[in-house]
């Protein structure tokens, strides 16, 4: 598996997915740095500010459509189940997480989730799930 879990070096589609996803991860970093040091330095009020803080959003939302573009592209039915159950782990465990972080909140006074927190648990769990496919799925030298 390559770069966030799906078959980058297997086939063309897995490799453009790797190069798309390294270009948006790159902007992604630039963004959030140049973002927080703008905050940081110059103080921007308003609209600015609000401009600054979605700024990084766009690589992140953009990821989606990576992921999309990949699913489309992908001729190997396999290999695309494969990136779809992660996809759904990824989206259980994220939802999950808000639902009950909702409930927590609404009938126990409990606090909100820090910044950041479900894009990391999609990815880990994304991931995972992508590793546990992979380990599952290996055939021995005679199968």
């Amino acid at each position: 598996m390559g770069v966030f879990g799906c078959a980058s070096g297997a086939t063309v589609a897995g490799k453009r997915y790797a190069r798309r996803v390294s270009v948006t991860m790159s902007i992604y970093v630039v963004l959030v740095f140049g973002a927080a040091l703008y905050v940081k330095h110059f103080s921007p009020h308003g609209w600015l500010l609000y401009f600054w803080a979605l700024l990084p959003a766009i690589p992140v939302i953009a990821m989606i459509g990576v992921m999309g573009r990949y699913l489309q592209e992908e001729k190997d039915e396999y290999l695309r189940m494969l990136t779809v159950r992660s996809l759904l782990v990824g989206t259980t465990v994220l939802i999950g997480t808000l639902v009950v972080n909702d409930f927590l909140r609404s009938f126990a006074n409990g606090g909100a989730l820090p910044p950041f927190v479900g894009y990391v648990l999609f990815f880990i769990a994304f991931g995972a799930a992508q590793a546990v496919q992979t380990l599952r799925n290996r055939v021995g030298g005679d199968d």
